[in-house]
């Protein structure tokens, strides 16, 4: 397996927008023998159709330096299942929501494009990976913004763990997304995936890494009182946090300081090796 190097966002738009920054982390990149993770989030940020807007430099912008890198795009709820349906096994081929050929720069940077842009001739070919659907869908998941689900929702479930252990309070929360990712991707059936999630113990889900990882984040976020400082919610926590379900595969992470922080306590809580850096630190790693 490769060793890979998640990027976040942020680090790709303000690490691509300077060409001495871009090359040092390319350079960091190439050196370290890396390859880049994303996942469909990653570019639900980035989706801009407009060629003529002012974000369009952006697209092209990023979309050339990640040609240059061997590139993976995780699908996130095929990986929950995964490793759900792959226990007690932590090894798992990772679902990728489309390979890339062996293929020049420039046709990996013709793809990405075509894809971030919902071009013709991409969707004639993958009409089933339109980014304008799966934009719809994570950006108002049930018509609700993630902002007003961890507000209510999330704020009443941990209000109601008040006396129970953070173990449990885990365990429900890996429950409910394993049931995510079992009604999203392939069994259409909701029943379906309780029935599957009942077969398994409770300890048994919190072996399943990417699911744990996320409930972890939600908790250190959200539902820790002693955290030693204050997380203000933003409508990006909801891509932030599920970024976070690729840190047991990553050598190094990269997220903004604030996500960085929440990163850092998940890993040493699971005892995973990924180096997670924030946007300081990752200046510092590639010589800035």
């Amino acid at each position: 397996m490769a060793d890979y190097i998640f990027l976040d966002t942020s680090v790709l738009l303000h690490f691509t927008n300077d060409p001495s920054n871009s090359e040092k982390l390319s350079r960091f990149i190439h050196n370290n023998d890396l390859s880049i993770m994303l996942n469909e989030y990653s570019f639900i940020e980035l989706y801009n159709p407009n060629k003529g807007h002012s974000k369009s430099d952006r697209v092209d912008r990023i979309c050339q330096f990640l040609s240059k890198h061997p590139l993976y795009i995780i699908e996130t709820e095929k990986l929950w299942k995964m490793a759900i349906i792959m226990l007690p096994s932590q090894s798992y081929e990772l679902p990728t929501l489309f390979p890339f050929p062996q293929s020049s720069p420039e046709e990996k940077r013709r793809i990405l494009i075509g894809f971030l842009r919902a071009e013709n001739w991409w969707l004639k070919r993958h009409p089933d990976l339109d980014i304008r659907g799966l934009n719809k869908r994570y950006r108002r998941p049930r018509k609700r913004t993630f902002m007003e689900f961890i507000l209510t929702e999330y704020t009443e479930f941990i209000k109601g763990c008040e006396d129970k252990p953070i173990e449990e309070i885990l365990i429900t929360d890996c429950i409910s997304i394993a049931k995510q990712a079992f009604d999203a991707a392939p069994i259409p059936n909701f029943l379906s995936a309780l029935l599957y999630i009942k077969q398994l113990s409770d300890s048994d889900l919190l072996q399943a890494l990417p699911l744990h990882c996320i409930a972890l984040a939600n908790w250190y976020a959200y539902g820790e009182k002693d955290k030693g400082y204050t997380h203000k919610i933003q409508e990006s926590d909801c891509a932030d946090v599920i970024h976070l379900s690729l840190l047991p595969f990553c050598k190094v992470f990269t997220i903004d300081k604030t996500m960085a922080r929440i990163a850092v306590k998940v890993a040493n809580k699971l005892g995973l090796s990924a180096q997670v850096l924030n946007h300081a630190e990752l200046r510092n790693a590639i010589g800035h």
